[in-house]
């Protein structure tokens, strides 16, 4: 009757470590909040799609969103280092388009990554010289413990995003930072992210 016992119990063991583990949870909530015409020095301005992304899953994520404008022409972007909870901005062009979305596809992969230490903040907004853009100027210090190159992601009240970036901040160092957003408005910060390279 033991060695009965004993052989169920092995048996259950084996079976449990055949079993695969559960598949890692990643979810989001992807949002087109802005269609504008960004200018080009190479023809007509071909329609911008902005929007954000939020992380509704249980890890950070990396997340690839590719659109397909109404004439079939196609565009996409890479939004990295998205952490659980936290949202973030994309921006895809599509030139010689029309300022529509037929398709659109959103798909992610799981990152091992943690919040930057950061600490980001607005001192200026205002109408850049009578054009169509909104100036955008702040600072960030790095509150961390080595040097990072930044990305600060922010979303207007008309629903533009835009971002700025940092390069080489030291350790306890302040720096400024600009950008502008398409139209009118006031802005938010939506995240301070670590900037990666161009793919």
């Amino acid at each position: 009757m033991r060695w009965k016992l004993a052989a169920a119990c092995a048996a259950l063991v084996a079976i449990s470590a055949c079993v695969p583990p559960t598949p890692i949870s990643l979810s989001h909530d992807f949002t087109v909040t802005y269609i504008g015409f960004a200018p080009s020095d190479f023809g007509p301005a071909g329609p911008t799609f902005q929007g954000t992304i939020t992380n509704t899953g249980v890890t950070p994520a990396d997340y690839n969103v590719t659109l397909v404008g109404s004439a079939g022409l196609t565009g996409s972007t890479i939004v990295t280092d998205v952490l659980v909870g936290q949202t973030a901005i994309w921006v895809v062009n599509i030139p010689n388009s029309e300022p529509t979305i037929s398709q659109s596809a959103v798909t992610s992969s799981p990152k091992a990554v943690g919040p930057v230490s950061t600490v980001t903040t607005i001192t200026l907004q205002r109408p850049y010289f009578g054009t169509v853009l909104t100036w955008v100027e702040g600072t960030l210090t790095n509150t961390g413990s080595s040097v990072g190159d930044f990305a600060i992601e922010l979303q207007a009240n008309s629903g533009a995003v835009t971002a700025a970036w940092v390069f080489d901040v030291q350790p306890g160092q302040t720096i400024e930072w600009h950008t502008t957003f398409l139209g009118q408005g006031t802005a938010r910060i939506l995240r301070t992210t670590t900037l990666h390279p161009s793919p």
